[in-house]
């Protein structure tokens, strides 16, 4: 029997070889697992992919709101929620699974993400996040402000745990943050460096549309309505939501705007490398 859902959204173009991959590669895990693809009411219909359980909508969803879609139908203790054009690498689920039984208060645990072409670790979880991990509290507050690890992908949660939080925001980008700020509240989360989601993001990703400075801001004004209504946020988290949404401020305008200014001078990037269908980087 299984412990663990593996939770797939899908609809339209992402209805191809990549979802073929992405399915053989958490079969491939060696641990029994449950997949569940969302049908997202998608224009191109679903295969039909052999150990693996369907759920429909009838009617277009949000990546957050498919997600949760998926979430309704969990009964494992486990879940991982994953893209439809991510592969998952050899060993992933055993080392999720091994940093999930180091106590009983982790609520989550997640890998590092490299690049599938030029085999490089993203920078993100960020290295100074793995030295934050063990001071929950002060983790927690900090990944507020900016995100220190995926709620999608190659991170291991605990079902109940997610469903209190709330699951996804109803949004298509920044859906998984309210969640995991919500879900850093609630326990430890304990996160390793092997590389566990091959992550080639490309200009027509959802991830890819919503790099404006509003677009970045909407989603920690999102993140502080979520944990303001959190009845699981402790009273003194509440009472830190006006500093922490100073703290946001300067994290956008001040280091986000210096940094893009000396990547420009240097000619450098420090985010996710960009390429086209062909595996091309992109300007």
């Amino acid at each position: 029997m299984s412990d663990t859902s593996v939770v797939i959204p899908v609809w339209d173009a992402y209805v191809d070889s990549r979802l073929d991959d992405a399915i053989r590669s958490i079969q491939g895990q060696g641990l029994p697992v449950e997949i569940i693809l969302v049908d997202n009411a998608s224009t191109v219909p679903l295969p039909r992919y052999p150990g693996t359980r369907r759920i429909s909508s009838a009617h277009r969803l949000s990546l957050g709101a498919s997600r949760n879609l998926g979430l309704g139908s969990v009964t494992t203790p486990y879940v991982v929620f994953w893209d439809s054009d991510d592969t998952m690498p050899a060993g992933t689920l055993h080392d999720l699974h091994r940093a999930m039984a180091q106590a009983d208060d982790v609520v989550a645990a997640a890998t590092a993400m490299h690049h599938p072409l030029t085999r490089k670790r993203y920078p993100f979880p960020p290295h100074w996040a793995y030295h934050l991990a063990p001071r929950s509290r002060l983790f927690a507050l900090c990944n507020t402000v900016r995100p220190l690890y995926p709620g999608l992908g190659s991170v291991l949660m605990r079902t109940d745990a997610v469903r209190e939080a709330g699951g996804y925001d109803d949004a298509n980008h920044g859906e998984d943050w309210a969640l995991t700020s919500a879900l850093a509240f609630r326990g430890r989360i304990v996160l390793t460096h092997h590389p566990g989601r091959s992550y080639l993001a490309t200009p027509d990703s959802l991830s890819s549309r919503h790099r404006s400075l509003f677009a970045v801001w909407s989603r920690r004004c999102r993140v502080r309505r979520r944990l303001r209504a959190d009845p699981g946020l402790p009273k003194a988290g509440k009472r830190l939501l006006p500093l922490l949404a100073v703290a946001q401020w300067f994290d956008v305008v001040i280091f986000r705007i210096l940094r893009q200014l000396l990547q420009k001078a240097n000619g450098t990037v420090t985010g996710p490398i960009l390429t086209n269908s062909k595996g091309s980087p992109t300007p």
